[in-house]
């Protein structure tokens, strides 16, 4: 494997690696949403569901591999990293056209690839392409701390009209 496949490789697993926390951080708001939602309805109402823990595992489960599965189907091509690079080094194009003209015979061809594989030598990839917090996480942490003050505030609800007397 040359340097240059190995920057590829590289960025195309660091690219799906934000494409997967950022679906994970989508899929348990989503997720998060769901128990908030069951935990008002049960308090509300008392409906409560078989087996509560089983549900909530297969549930969080099922958001993880949700998630993992659109990373997976969702993961940059060769190319799409080879242009990310490109575009971040400001290297004009040199990677992605080096891996589409690499199975050409043309002598113009092997020298653009010769080119691009003593600039993948002399490049570093170091902190060009850091893993971003993902925006929906913060809407995780919020979430938590939302359904909690809302049960909380059903339970206060709740405790309280039942303390009250009734008046005859």
């Amino acid at each position: 494997m040359s340097r240059l496949d190995h920057h590829v490789a590289l960025v195309q697993n660091k690219l799906t690696l934000g494409k997967l926390l950022t679906a994970l951080a989508w899929a348990l708001l989503g997720f998060g949403v769901a128990v908030w939602a069951y935990l008002l309805v049960h308090k509300l109402f008392g409906f409560t569901l078989p087996r509560p823990w089983m549900f909530f595992w297969i549930g969080g489960s099922a958001a993880v591999s949700a998630a993992c599965g659109y990373a997976f189907l969702h993961r940059p091509t060769r190319h799409q990293a080879a242009v990310a690079i490109d575009e971040k080094l400001a290297l004009k194009e040199k990677f992605s056209t080096a891996l589409y003209i690499r199975p050409s015979t043309d002598p113009f061809a092997a020298a653009a690839v010769r080119d691009a594989e003593r600039t993948a030598e002399n490049v570093s990839l170091h902190n060009q392409f850091p893993l971003a917090f993902p925006r929906p996480a913060t809407g995780c942490g919020t979430g938590i701390l939302d359904a909690a003050a809302a049960v909380a505030a059903v339970d206060d609800f709740i405790d309280r009209a039942h303390s009250e007397p009734e008046e005859a």
